[in-house]
């Protein structure tokens, strides 16, 4: 998914809200590779950060593999909430074909399968 803007409490649990419904519409075992791309992203309230965690805490072992991209400051970021958050299988990225090329080369497990973005 892309991100654009600043990410409020508001907007971003919205956003952690929708992707969780969709998820939960998967098969079961059904593993996601996933892209956020906040390259064209300014940042985000700190009240943002208990969602982000609860929802990799909720959801995170759906999640096979994420590739981040963005500025420096949202990939510090994104880092400590991945590592509290314990979240394995994320790479971070300045270029896109780099997080593209990363995440095809990751390999899901046989009882996984890849469902397209």
């Amino acid at each position: 998914f892309e991100v654009q803007g600043f990410g409020t409490d508001r907007s971003t649990k919205a956003m952690l809200n929708d992707i969780a419904a969709g998820m939960q519409q998967l098969a079961p075992g059904v593993r996601c590779k996933s892209i956020v791309d906040m390259r064209r992203g300014i940042g985000c309230s700190p009240l943002a950060v208990p969602a982000m965690l609860r929802f990799l805490r909720e959801n995170g072992s759906n999640i096979a593999c994420t590739a981040v991209l963005g500025p420096v400051p949202l990939i510090a970021l994104a880092r400590l909430i991945a590592k509290v958050a314990k979240q394995k299988g994320v790479e971070f990225f300045s270029e896109i074909e780099e997080a593209q090329a990363w995440r095809m080369q990751f390999r899901l497990q046989p009882e996984e399968e890849e469902v397209p973005a």
